[in-house]
């Protein structure tokens, strides 16, 4: 198995109010070298580290923290790539679903296939899921669930910036729908149509709002999970 290596973005900003974490003393590039992620998906199975998992952020408000979570691991002559889409998640354990369990929506969660010269064979992403497999607006299938069973802060020895440490698991539902010239198949889009058409008509919007089987659709369910270790700016 070769890995191909990314630069992960990292930006936290504003944080406070979390518990201590005894990480050891480490520079950067040793925290990202002990950061982790493995993820199954069907009989595919991932793992990777150090600058094969991202972690992104935007900054947090001292109740939450805006984060991210990629995986890349190159096999075969293809790039795997995992992402959970940036998340607002509390400072604490506990289990959270993105979007809401009580927002309409489907999660960010993507799973995309490359060439080893990065072009795109296929993209299964949490929206094109909640277009063709999602029973109902609020379906909790079309979310991504994420646990933390770890989240902790302490402060980096040699900058005085804050540390966190968050371990946990994640895991989302994926679609690929194929697209000729940028376009869904017609039967795929005319058959939802007709749908549409019949709702305005009076009768009840039907979900999904478009029929796997006669868009070509593909689905896969994805389980992750995570050790990371990151430093913030002053909060």
């Amino acid at each position: 198995m070769r890995c191909r290596t990314f630069a992960p973005v990292l930006l936290v900003v504003g944080l406070s109010g979390c518990k201590a974490d005894s990480h050891p003393a480490e520079d950067g590039t040793a925290l990202q070298a002990g950061n982790a992620m493995s993820c199954v998906s069907g009989a595919e199975k991932f793992s990777g580290n150090g600058e094969q998992v991202g972690v992104g952020s935007l900054g947090g408000d001292g109740k939450q923290l805006s984060l991210s979570l990629q995986l890349m691991v190159e096999r075969d002559h293809r790039n795997h790539i995992i992402s959970t889409g940036l998340m607002a998640i509390p400072m604490a354990e506990g289990t959270s679903y993105f979007p809401a369990l009580a927002s309409e929506g489907s999660s960010d969660g993507s799973y995309d296939i490359k060439t080893a010269d990065m072009d795109l064979i296929k993209a299964f992403t949490g929206s094109a899921y909640g277009f063709a497999y999602a029973d109902e607006q609020f379906d909790k299938d079309a979310k991504l669930r994420l646990r933390v069973d770890k989240f902790a802060r302490s402060v980096a020895p040699q900058t005085g910036l804050p540390r966190f440490h968050i371990a946990g698991e994640f895991e989302f539902n994926a679609a690929y729908m194929p697209y000729v010239n940028g376009n869904l198949p017609d039967a795929c889009s005319m058959e939802a149509i007709q749908r549409s058409i019949k709702s305005i008509s009076g009768e009840a919007p039907r979900y999904p709002r478009y029929d796997a089987k006669i868009c070509n659709a593909e689905q896969k369910h994805v389980e992750c999970t995570f050790d990371v270790t990151f430093d913030g700016l002053p909060g």
